[in-house]
């Protein structure tokens, strides 16, 4: 099986049809299973996914952290989605200022890049 692929934009950048939100992964529907989510991550890549989706906010920074450490050594085979601009303080969101929260660089996770 491989999925079908769009062109996002004009540069070039190409996605599978069907991406994969990653939230659920790290927050909102019970205990997260580490594991069983990089085995999810990786029969996505398997099956011919590339798009997934995150935020800072699941976790916050799990998420993106565990998308680091499971897509390591494939991170340029993929294209991950993510939202930021949350003032996260002592683990929570407190709102969201994305003018003011804006990252200059990829966020360091598990030793590999975002």
């Amino acid at each position: 099986m491989t999925l079908s692929r769009r062109k996002l934009g004009s540069q070039g950048l190409e996605v599978s049809a069907i991406g994969l939100g990653c939230m659920g992964m790290s927050q909102s529907y019970g205990a997260a299973d580490e594991e069983e989510s990089i085995a999810t991550l990786h029969r996505a890549i398997a099956l011919g996914c590339n798009f997934f989706d995150t935020a800072e906010v699941y976790g916050p920074y799990a998420n993106e952290d565990l998308l680091g450490r499971a897509l390591s050594g494939v991170r340029e085979k993929v294209i991950i989605a993510t939202k930021f601009g949350f003032d996260i303080q002592e683990d929570k969101n407190t709102r969201t200022d994305a003018g003011a929260q804006r990252r200059t660089g990829a966020r360091k996770s598990g030793g590999a890049p975002l």
